[in-house]
């Protein structure tokens, strides 16, 4: 009987070292992700321009992705449009929808097809960073609207 439970021993210690070593590759994957995200992976889908994001604010333009469907995109919209100092904000949608949000009309909102589908947006809402002359240079998923506000400390 001691052996039986020797040998179980053994087994949950292999498996425990095997689970260990499962979620190490899972968290090397998600900080992958991560930096890929944060550095805006822009060499991949090469150099985006948005001439409707082009300003003359010197510190260019942040714009806010948002989807009507996400639940999320809501709450940030109302944070991202509160009046601030640093770059101009607009709000960039794929459908009409969102022009209908009374917190999107205060920043503007861009809806632009071929823009969407070019920032390869894939989780909102995201927070985008526009050169002056409308060149994509950083993006950001946005967590919540605190997570926004911080994000936009730094440009106030």
């Amino acid at each position: 009987m001691t052996a039986v439970w020797q040998a179980l021993i053994v087994l949950a210690w292999m498996v425990l070292l095997l689970l260990v070593f499962a979620y190490a590759a899972l968290l090397r994957d998600v900080r992958e992700l991560q930096a890929g995200v944060r550095t805006g992976d822009l060499a991949a889908s090469g150099k985006v321009t948005a001439p409707a994001l082009a300003t003359s604010n010197e510190e260019g333009t942040y714009a806010l992705a948002v989807d009507p469907a996400c639940a999320s995109c809501r709450i940030a919209v109302g944070a991202f449009a509160q009046p601030a100092a640093g770059p101009d904000r607009r709000i960039v949608t794929a459908v009409d929808e969102v022009t209908d949000w009374p917190e999107a009309a205060a920043v503007g909102v861009v809806v632009d097809r071929a823009l969407w589908d070019s920032l390869h947006i894939q989780t909102t809402p995201m927070l985008l960073r526009f050169d002056p002359a409308g060149v994509l240079r950083e993006r950001q998923i946005v967590g919540s609207a605190k997570h926004l506000e911080k994000l936009l400390g730094g440009a106030s």
